[in-house]
């Protein structure tokens, strides 16, 4: 868990993104979901004013 860079506008509109869309990572060390649970089975997580923070969508 670490702090979206407020600096890099493109990966914090791609994590913002990635969590109201449920997508999962790819990449390495994420799998991804080849059977799309994160969307058809669960709704978009609520967030703290902390993962809010931490997401990208509030600035520290």
């Amino acid at each position: 868990m670490m702090p979206a860079e407020e600096e890099n506008e493109e990966l914090r509109q791609w994590r913002i993104n990635s969590w109201k869309n449920r997508i999962a990572p790819e990449g390495y060390a994420f799998p991804g979901d080849p059977r799309n649970w994160e969307q058809v089975r669960y709704d978009t997580a609520e967030l703290s004013e902390l993962g809010k923070k931490l997401l990208g969508l509030n600035r520290w």
